[in-house]
């Protein structure tokens, strides 16, 4: 079986599995060197489902992080009200990019959003008293997408 040839291969670089082999057995490994790698049917299916049940573990984790890493963190007016980190904001945030992004007026709504929020936030940090009308309204539009959207959700149940 052909090794697979890593993009920026590194000539220092020592594989875990070789570093494994040399405390399991040297003489292997030097066989292996004069004669070649040589395995059995099992051995070869065994490792190819190995190197499956890798990549998909490995893409599951890549996609896990870079959802993280790319996901929008704007949402102005619910971080003006409850705070960048609060997980009342998140929640919107969460609705806007599992709903609203998928769908042609969900889209549009969201850019109507961004051209009219950032002016909205701005007047409710001068105008603090607004801010307990707005989280009212907030909270209300939050519980209604938890009744709609997000059956038990952890977001659910938060004041």
């Amino acid at each position: 079986m052909k090794a697979r040839q890593h993009r920026n291969f590194d000539p220092s670089y020592l594989a875990a599995t070789k570093l494994a082999e040399l405390g399991y057995c040297e003489t292997r490994m030097v066989l292996a060197q004069r004669i070649g790698q040589r395995s059995t049917p099992e051995q070869r299916k065994a490792r190819r489902a190995g190197q499956a049940e890798h990549e998909r573990f490995d893409r599951q984790v890549r996609s896990a992080h870079n959802h993280a890493s790319t996901q929008d963190r704007r949402c102005f007016i619910a971080t003006a009200v409850y705070g960048a980190d609060d997980q009342r904001t998140q929640q919107l945030r969460d609705w806007r990019d599992a709903v609203l992004s998928h769908s042609v007026p969900g889209r549009l709504v969201i850019r109507t959003y961004y051209a009219l929020s950032p002016w909205i936030a701005r007047l409710l940090v001068r105008l603090p008293l607004l801010q307990g009308p707005v989280r009212t309204a907030l909270d209300h539009f939050r519980h209604g997408l938890t009744d709609w959207n997000t059956q038990g959700d952890p977001h659910e149940h938060d004041g």
